[in-house]
């Protein structure tokens, strides 16, 4: 015990003798610190992007059956007496269960490259995805891309219930479709994306069934993917005014495109006319789609242009919905080989009168129009 004693004295000792101990000053350091900069481009920085799949033709018959049988216990409403289900894109609602579409190969498309990036993932049975390895930039945006493969799978309902509301979903494959949502990876507030899918027994029958017997014009659904034939084919639906999930077809819209030619649809259960695709879809010669469809096509006879401008234009007017509703103008490269689909969402108009066209639009938002 003595030794211990002993030596925590001696260090003691050393410690209290070196602390106070008067020192040197240093001499001058010749370092001199120098800044490198690193170009941003030489950083690789990944975004992954999450979002879900869906058919817009398989949810507007999902909706429709819900109008058609409103009181449907679990598809439109969760109980008898319960308010029914909003129509929104939404993992967690029935109606759009049943326009989840798995199997596809889901990743991201740069305009600038005309190519895919990211790593291709295959939705989760619900619809939902995650992409990773997309680049972060923050100028030119990125568009969600599916390959065309997968499926639409109806849930399961409540056994000795009634069976699912309205018509039947006839199941389809389908055609390779480029969304076009732009998506800011570097500085952006959108928080899901959506990757749709178009099939070829839907609105594209509908419009070769019309070409054939209307026109003159012999066309099968698999000529409009042939870049021989057309620069662009386009499905631009167009939906209500209000919150960003929201997923109500909006009609009464005109749409004209800068070229190209616009064939307007409407639907009505099956069976099915002659004229009319097998989901139920016929062109009108109304001059707007009650429906909200519209398909666009972009011939190859003509010169490819850089871009494609859709013009929206409300003819309802309706103080009750704040209509008539706004729309932007937007500017939309032709892609071959490809259905591009174009989701327009309206807007309500500005209560100063400024026109809606005239408003810049924040390249963070995430919203169709900024390319």
């Amino acid at each position: 015990m003595n030794r211990y004693i002993r030596y925590a004295a001696l260090i003691g000792s050393c410690l209290l003798v070196s602390a106070c101990e008067q020192g040197t000053a240093p001499a001058p350091s010749t370092f001199i610190p120098t800044t490198t900069f690193v170009p941003a481009s030489s950083v690789k920085i990944d975004t992954r992007i999450a979002g879900l799949s869906w058919d817009p033709e398989a949810y507007f018959i999902a909706l429709a059956g819900c109008q058609i049988d409103g009181s449907h216990v679990p598809m439109c409403r969760p109980c008898p007496v319960c308010d029914p289900f909003p129509p929104f894109l939404s993992e967690g609602l029935p109606m759009f269960s049943r326009a989840a579409v798995t199997g596809a190969a889901i990743s991201a498309w740069d305009p600038i490259t005309q190519a895919t990036v990211g790593t291709p993932i295959a939705p989760a049975p619900n619809g939902f995805f995650e992409v990773e390895g997309v680049p972060s930039r923050a100028d030119v945006p990125f568009f969600m891309f599916s390959s065309g493969e997968g499926t639409t799978n109806e849930p399961p309902l409540p056994p000795n219930g009634p069976g699912y509301p309205g018509p039947t979903i006839v199941p389809t494959t389908y055609f390779p479709t480029v969304s076009m949502r732009p998506i800011n990876t570097m500085f952006s507030t959108c928080t899901s994306q959506e990757s749709v899918v178009i099939g070829r027994n839907g609105v594209l029958e509908a419009v070769a069934k019309h070409l054939t017997e209307n026109l003159g014009r012999p066309t099968l659904v698999a000529d409009f993917m042939d870049p021989t034939r057309y620069h662009s084919v386009a499905v631009v639906v167009t939906h209500h005014a209000g919150n960003q999930a929201l997923r109500a077809p909006a009609d009464g819209i005109s749409l004209e495109g800068t070229q190209g030619e616009v064939y307007v649809l409407d639907w009505a259960p099956l069976p099915a006319d002659t004229l009319r695709s097998a989901r139920g879809f016929i062109v009108t010669n109304e001059a707007t789609s009650p429906v909200g469809f519209n398909v666009v096509l972009m011939r190859a006879t003509n010169p490819r242009p850089e871009a494609i401008t859709y013009k929206f234009n409300d003819t309802k007017t309706d103080s009750v919905s704040r209509r008539p509703w706004a729309f932007r103008e937007l500017q939309i490269p032709p892609f071959a080989g490809m259905v591009t689909y174009i989701g327009a969402q309206a807007g309500y108009a500005p209560v100063d009168g400024i026109p809606r066209s005239s408003l810049g639009i924040p390249p963070y938002l995430c919203v169709p129009g900024v390319l």
